[in-house]
């Protein structure tokens, strides 16, 4: 298979990076739903293409530094299980910058979705179904709990 199969041996190996985070990261988890919310309040909203792209681009930045700090902190315990000075700091420059990129991509959201007279139309739309709605959101907020929390890890290694 040559180039190609070295190729699709390279996104095999990306996509089980990203099935372990999703499967053992419970902060990964966190992100998705974070992800999964902004996008459908995106979509509700009814952002436009340059939001669109604001949005995609920070969920994935949030997302790839998460992974790059599981990264981290996976290379670090392979390195040394004793507590060290060096091990902690780099443990918690990692965790910094996902907090950094999180805290700012909060900052990106209130900026996208800070228009009060487009949460006025939102609100027209769905105030003749908000029971609906208001079930609805119920219902997300106990499957984002019970997927961050709760959700089955298999294989989880030792």
């Amino acid at each position: 298979m040559g180039r190609l199969g070295d190729l699709a041996r390279s996104f095999a190996h990306a996509f089980r990076g990203i099935q372990y985070a999703i499967r053992e990261e419970r902060n990964f988890r966190i992100h998705i739903c974070a992800a999964v919310t902004v996008f459908g309040l995106g979509a509700l909203y009814r952002c436009q293409s340059q939001e669109w792209a604001v949005l995609i681009l920070t969920v994935a930045s949030v997302m790839a530094l998460e992974l790059m700090n599981t990264s981290i902190e996976k290379t670090v315990d392979l390195i040394t299980k004793e507590r060290r000075e060096e091990a902690r700091v780099a443990k918690d420059c990692g965790a910094a910058m996902v907090l950094v990129e999180a805290l700012g991509s909060v900052a990106i959201a209130v900026c996208v979705f800070g228009d009060p007279c487009r949460w006025r139309e939102v609100g027209e739309r769905i105030a003749p179904h908000m029971g609906m709605w208001a079930a609805g959101v119920f219902l997300w907020i106990v499957v984002m709990i019970v997927y961050i929390f709760y959700f089955p890890k298999r294989g989880k290694e030792k």
